[in-house]
């Protein structure tokens, strides 16, 4: 199983999705940044934690993150 961490979870999304965690987290990031820019902004930024990371991930984006570290991804939606 590989290590989790924000770059491993933030490497699973979409840049889309990492260009929207950007603004959301106040961070300056460029659009026509590649991927890997991004994912290096956010990782480097010390106000975004696992734990938040986390909290504001989507359940398909949860789903995503466990399978990429071979965690279990049979859990149930919220009822």
């Amino acid at each position: 199983m590989s290590a989790i961490n924000r770059r491993s979870i933030l490497e699973v999304l979409t840049k889309a999705r990492l260009l929207e965690l950007a603004r959301q987290f106040k961070l300056d990031v460029i659009t026509s940044w590649p991927k890997a820019q991004v994912v290096d902004a956010l990782t480097d930024a010390e106000e975004v934690s696992l734990r938040e990371l986390l909290g504001v991930a989507k359940r398909d984006e949860l789903k995503k993150i466990c399978k990429a570290h071979d965690l279990d991804t049979s859990g149930r939606e919220k009822q």
